[in-house]
């Protein structure tokens, strides 16, 4: 509080006992209750009853008066700066001061509410925004785990693709090198459907043209179906791939592969 209402509430203060001290020379005083015995003590107890009734008395007679004065201060402090009194001047200055402190009071009050619940919203969105950062937190810890599955994931198939790719390209290595040394041998190759066999010979139907024969010597290599076989196995109808060599006296079987065998 400043210095100057500090002053001015203590004059208001002073004045107001003042003239409280005033109001009460003129509120008229009650007579006290005789005794109901002028010289011996009593025992009906007329005394205390006569003493609160006196009290009782008193305090009818104080409120009405009590009531004026506050309705004095309150309702009449402009009739009252306009008497001619300077004591009712002096009253009406002093309760004009005390209403502007109050007035000054609950505005303050008033601020100070409005600063509290400001400060309570601000606190509110505080925790909104705190259990907003951890929800994001915890979504993104997710996402992190989930990308570090997926990275997993991927490094492991990167692998698995790194060894494959390394297993077929050493198998294309081995077959351009076996392709490489039949060139070098003139060793040709023919596809077709075996329609005679015998263990010196099978003839094949190419998808085109005319029928091949080859001779089966001791050094042909025959497969069936993938494993190491005989030519006398080799039955008619089965699809075969033969590699064979042209000589003067027919083409010479190198090995044959037959893919489907019918039993």
């Amino acid at each position: 509080m400043a210095p100057e209402h500090q002053r001015d509430s203590r004059e208001a203060s002073g004045e107001s006992a003042g003239t409280a001290a005033r109001a009460s020379s003129l509120i008229p005083q009650t007579p006290q209750d005789p005794r109901c015995h002028s010289d011996d003590p009593c025992t009906t107890r007329c005394c205390g009853k006569n003493s609160i009734g006196a009290t009782m008395s008193e305090i009818r007679h104080l409120l009405p008066c009590a009531g004026v004065f506050f309705l004095a201060g309150v309702n009449c402090a402009s009739a009252a700066k306009e008497s001619p009194s300077p004591e009712m001047r002096t009253i009406a200055a002093a309760q004009e001061r005390s209403q502007e402190a109050l007035g000054r009071a609950e505005q303050a009050q008033n601020d100070a509410t409005k600063a509290v619940e400001k400060a309570v919203a601000a606190q509110a969105n505080v925790q909104r925004d705190e259990d907003k950062l951890s929800y994001d937190q915890g979504i993104a810890r997710q996402m992190a785990a989930k990308a570090q599955q997926a990275q997993t994931l991927a490094t492991q198939k990167t692998r698995q693709a790194t060894r494959e790719t390394l297993r077929l390209q050493a198998k294309a290595s081995e077959t351009l090198a076996s392709e490489t040394k039949r060139v070098a041998k003139g060793i040709q190759m023919a596809d077709g459907l075996v329609t005679r066999t015998r263990p010196d010979q099978v003839v094949i139907q190419p998808p085109t043209g005319d029928t091949m024969s080859f001779v089966i010597g001791k050094e042909t290599r025959v497969r069936i179906e993938g494993r190491k076989s005989s030519a006398y196995k080799i039955r008619e109808g089965t699809e075969a791939r033969v590699a064979y060599v042209p000589s003067a006296d027919g083409a010479k079987a190198v090995s044959i592969v037959v893919r489907s065998a019918s039993l």
